[in-house]
C-alpha cells in the first residue's frame, strides 16, 4: 500500500555524486517519521527483490547455456565412440569371415611377408592374418562389453552434474541497504503561515472593499 501511494508523493531519487553510481538520495513524502521509516523499509526490499531476480535469472540463462553447450560436446564424443566401435565389430566380422574362407586358423606370432613387405596387421584389411581363434576372441569381447567412451566425455558429464546443482537456486541476499533513516526537512513544507497571513489580508480587504460597495449601494 505505501509504494503504491508513492507514486503520487513526489518520489524522486538522485545520486549523492557523479562519481560514484552506488549511493542516492531518495526524496518523498509521508505523514509521520514512522510511516517514513516504514516506506523505506519497503523500498530498499522491493529495490532488493527486483535486483536480485534479474541476476538470478542471468545466472541461470548462463548456466543452461553452458550445459546445452557441454551436453552437445560429450553427445559428439558418445556418438564417436559409438561409431568407432560399430566400425571395429564390422571390421572384425570381415576378417573372421575372410580368415575362415582362407582357412587361417591361428596367428603365428610372426608378422606375416609378402614378397619384400610386411604385412601391418593394424590394417583392417589385413586382419584375416590374425586367424579365426584370435578373431573370434576379440569379436565375443567386443559385443560383450559395453562402450567405452574417452576420458574427457566423463569429465564432461561430471561438470554438467555440478551445474545442475546450481540451477534453480533460493533468491536470497541483499544488494542495497540505507545508510541513513529518513529525516524531517528543515522547513515545513505545510501549513505555510507567510502564504496564509498573506492570503488572508487579500481577502480581508477584497471583502471589505465589496462590503462598502454594497452598503453604499443600498443606500
Amino acid at each position: 500500500m505505501l509504494l503504491n501511494k508513492l507514486a503520487t508523493s513526489n518520489f524522486s531519487a538522485s545520486q549523492v555524486a557523479n562519481n560514484n553510481p552506488y549511493i542516492y538520495n531518495l526524496k518523498f513524502s509521508a505523514e509521520t517519521p514512522d510511516s517514513a521509516q516504514k516506506a523505506l523499509s519497503q523500498i530498499i526490499e522491493h529495490i532488493n527483490k527486483k535486483t536480485l531476480s534479474m541476476l538470478y535469472n542471468r545466472l541461470e540463462s548462463r548456466i543452461d547455456n553452458r550445459i546445452l553447450y557441454l551436453e552437445a560436446n560429450a553427445l559428439q564424443l558418445k556418438n564417436r565412440a559409438e561409431q568407432s566401435r560399430s566400425n571395429k565389430i564390422l571390421d572384425l566380422k570381415q576378417a573372421l569371415q575372410t580368415a575362415r574362407d582362407a582357412n587361417i586358423n591361428d596367428y603365428t606370432g610372426n608378422s606375416p611377408v609378402i614378397g619384400n613387405s610386411i604385412i601391418d596387421l593394424k590394417d583392417s584389411e589385413m586382419l584375416f592374418m590374425l586367424g579365426e581363434k584370435y578373431l573370434q576372441a576379440q569379436l565375443n569381447t567386443l559385443l560383450n562389453t559395453d562402450t567405452i567412451y574417452p576420458e574427457q566425455y566423463y569429465a564432461i558429464q561430471h561438470n554438467i552434474e555440478n551445474l545442475k546443482t546450481l540451477a534453480d537456486p533460493e533468491v536470497q541476499g541483499q544488494m542495497f541497504s540505507y545508510s541513513q533513516t529518513p529525516q524531517l526537512p528543515l522547513t515545513k513544507d505545510k501549513p505555510r503561515k507567510a502564504l496564509i497571513l498573506v492570503l488572508g489580508a487579500l481577502l480581508g480587504g477584497v471583502a471589505g472593499t465589496f462590503y462598502v460597495l454594497l452598503r453604499n449601494a443600498l443606500k
